[in-house]
């Protein structure tokens, strides 16, 4: 089913989410998100605002930031898995993922994982990890996040979470191509590593027919799975790590 722009929005105004809205004139295969490096962090460090402390969980800010979910990745500075994480997982929302692909470049190592039968062309739920060694701040890191999308894209909102006890930040959003050919829902949570560093967690679903459904189903959708992320995130899967 193809989607206008005014589709589109009409659909996710009815959800009532707090998400960004994001029309793409590029995408890639697989959701990716945008890069965060130190410098970008440090740029933004300038803007980073302290939430409130009044619940564990705590909207800090809906902003008119437009978000892009497909970074222009190079397979010159990516390695692709050469079989020694074979049969590693990790589960989200009751679903196993599997280890289809990772790399690295310069500050940023990536794991994805899909269902099994699924492939990184058509996928329809993914999970991912990223490791930033050199980040050390997930405010900062979201903040960067943030700022980098607005400057792309700024006329779409997007919505930003933090839990002020544990420091982990949550950033989700809504994304599309500009043909109209499917629709994808984000989730990234950043969270300090204990051996420094942060790592961001991500999980989307993507649609390909039902794409107004999906959009119109979304509100609770988003709002039971953005509790799972903050409660719990990706496991490593227990079968898989024995």
């Amino acid at each position: 089913m193809y989607l206008s722009q005014r589709t589109i929005v009409r659909a996710m105004l009815r959800t009532g989410l707090a998400a960004s809205v994001v029309l793409l004139t590029q995408v890639s295969s697989r959701a990716n998100g945008p890069v965060v490096t130190a410098e970008s962090q440090e740029a933004a460090a300038d803007e980073t605002q302290e939430p409130e402390s009044q619940d564990d969980v705590v909207e800090v800010e809906t902003s008119d930031l437009e978000s892009n979910a497909a970074t222009d990745s190079s397979d010159e500075d990516s390695t692709k898995d050469s079989g020694d994480a074979a049969g590693e997982s990790v589960r989200f929302d009751d679903v196993e993922f599997v280890l289809a692909w990772q790399g690295s470049n310069d500050g940023e190592s990536t794991k994805e994982y899909l269902p099994v039968g699924e492939d990184l062309e058509s996928w329809k739920k993914l999970a991912a990890v990223r490791e930033y060694p050199e980040l050390d701040d997930p405010s900062a890191a979201v903040a960067a996040f943030a700022k980098i999308l607005k400057e792309k894209y700024p006329q779409s909102p997007s919505s930003i979470i933090e839990n002020p006890k544990t420091g982990d930040v949550i950033i989700d959003f809504v994304v599309w191509p500009a043909d109209g050919s499917f629709v994808e829902f984000n989730i990234f949570k950043y969270s300090k590593q204990a051996g420094g560093g942060l790592r961001a967690e991500q999980y989307a679903l993507r649609e390909y027919d039902e794409t107004e459904e999906f959009l119109r189903g979304l509100r609770p959708v988003r709002e039971r799975l953005v509790e799972l992320m903050a409660s719990g995130g990706l496991k490593l899967d227990e079968k898989a790590a024995q």
